[in-house]
């Protein structure tokens, strides 16, 4: 299941397309995140996680990239230790 999240009150709402990549890390820096270069990954609970594309130019890695699209929550299971 994939849906784009809303909704007052979460710091990840405020993440939109034009979002540079340092400001999506700081509203999310209470998150675990998981990696990723052009697709980041966070983990919002032990079951969900939160997907944030970012353009890359040229395949260029920048704090300046900016979000791509719209950020979509996926239900998984978080590896367990």
């Amino acid at each position: 299941v994939t849906f784009t999240i809303s909704g007052p009150g979460l710091s990840a709402a405020n993440v939109r397309p034009g979002t540079t990549r340092a400001q999506v890390r700081e509203l999310l820096k209470d998150y675990v995140f998981l990696g990723g270069s052009f697709r980041e990954q966070y983990y919002l609970h032990p079951d969900i996680v939160l997907e944030i594309t970012f353009d890359e130019p040229n395949g260029a890695y920048s704090q300046d990239n900016k979000v791509k699209g719209p950020v979509v929550v996926r239900k998984t299971a978080m590896p367990q230790p």
